[in-house]
C-alpha cells in the first residue's frame, strides 16, 4: 500500500504545478483588466492631474473616451482631463465599518499611548510597584484599551474607503468596458 501511495506523487505534483501556474497567469491579467473598469462613468474618484487640476480633486466621471475623462465637481462645470496627465487616481468604495474600525483603532491607540505616557509622567508613584516594567505594562494597557475603544467608535461612525488605481495609458482599452476584459475589435 505504501509503494502504491508514493508512486502517485509525481502525478499530484504535476497537477499542483499546473494549478499554481494557471493562477499565477490569471491573477495579473485580471488585475490589469480591472484597472480599466475602475475609471468608468458614474464613479466617484479622487484624481491628481498637474497642469489640468489644482491638487487632488474629488469628482464624478461623466464620460470616458480613449484618451480623456470628462469629470465634474459638485457645483462646477465639467472638465476634460487627458488620461496622460493623471498621475494618481482613487475610486470611492463607500463608507464601511471595517475602514472605520481601522481608522478608529489607529486614533485610539495614539490617544491611549499619550494618556499612558501622561499617567507615568504625572503619577505620584513611589514604592516597589513603580518599576520600569510596571510603567511599560501600564502604557501598553492604555494603548490597547484606546485602540479597542477607537475601533468600536470607528465601527459605529464608519469611514470612507478609497481604492488606489493605476490610470490606464491613453488609448488603452475600450471606451466603456462592461466586463473588465478587453473586447475584440
Amino acid at each position: 500500500m505504501t509503494a502504491r501511495f508514493i508512486s502517485g506523487w509525481p502525478r499530484v505534483r504535476r497537477v499542483w504545478f499546473f494549478l499554481v501556474s494557471a493562477i499565477m497567469l490569471v491573477v495579473p491579467i485580471s488585475a490589469a483588466a480591472g484597472q480599466l473598469s475602475e475609471l468608468r462613468p458614474g464613479a466617484d474618484v479622487r484624481i491628481r492631474a498637474p497642469g489640468v487640476l489644482t491638487g487632488e480633486v474629488e469628482c464624478t466621471i461623466l464620460a470616458r473616451d480613449r484618451d480623456t475623462l470628462r469629470v465634474a465637481r459638485p457645483g462646477s462645470a465639467p472638465i476634460v482631463v487627458p488620461l496622460a496627465s493623471i498621475t494618481s487616481a482613487a475610486v470611492h468604495r463607500g463608507r464601511t465599518r471595517g475602514a472605520g474600525a481601522g481608522k478608529g483603532a489607529k486614533w485610539g491607540a495614539g490617544v491611549g499611548l499619550g494618556l499612558g505616557l501622561f499617567n507615568i509622567e504625572f503619577s505620584d508613584c513611589s514604592g516597589t510597584h513603580c518599576e520600569t516594567s510596571d510603567n511599560v505594562a501600564g502604557v501598553a494597557a492604555f494603548t490597547a484599551i484606546g485602540a479597542g475603544v477607537g475601533a468600536l467608535v470607528g465601527t459605529i461612525v464608519r469611514a470612507e474607503r478609497w481604492k488606489r488605481v493605476e490610470p490606464p495609458p491613453p488609448g488603452d482599452g475600450p471606451a466603456v468596458p462592461t466586463t473588465g476584459w478587453p473586447l475584440p475589435r
